[in-house]
């Protein structure tokens, strides 16, 4: 396998290291780096993996994706992150490329897709479906949630019309 140095056009190093298939021989090194390291760019890399895996796994809001991801990021690697319309813009990406399943428009809909009928953590969370039609009910709630409502005093329902 033949790997460049990831800064090869911007900075025009040569530096390149040939391995065996599965990584565990070096077989040459071709030439040596012209530029120090990036100690941040292993935080920035991290950066885009959580966010990444946070925007697969969580269908919130882009916004609430990168409010988690910013949890614990030291403010010297948030200064050279792009901005946040540009980090919301990825995760829109990648979330159309792994096709998520459309979100129903109208009440008329004719099955709930299954991702959105379990949590991400596998608990059930789509527990009732009256099917399409005026009339239609969608129950959604997941058992610590069922649970804290079989033994509230106070009850209210809450309803909304499409």
């Amino acid at each position: 396998i033949l790997w460049k140095c990831e800064v090869q056009r911007k900075l025009n190093c040569h530096a390149r290291l040939h391995t065996s298939l599965d990584n565990k021989v070096i077989l040459k090194l071709i030439d040596t780096h012209n530029h120090s390291g990036n100690a941040r760019s292993q935080h920035i890399r991290q950066f885009y993996e959580n966010m990444k895996d946070e925007a697969l796994q969580n269908h919130t809001s882009p916004h609430n994706v990168l409010t988690q991801c910013y949890m614990g990021v030291p403010d010297e690697i948030r200064a050279i992150l792009p901005n946040n319309s540009n980090l919301k813009r990825d995760v829109r990406c990648w979330r159309q490329d792994k096709l998520v399943a459309s979100i129903p428009a109208d009440k008329n809909f004719q099955t709930v897709p299954d991702l959105y009928k379990k949590t991400s953590r596998g608990d059930n969370f789509l527990r009732t479906d009256t099917g399409p039609g005026n009339d239609r009910m969608l129950i959604l709630c997941t058992d610590e949630q069922k649970q804290i409502l079989e033994t509230a005093t106070v009850r209210m329902i809450f309803a909304e019309n499409l």
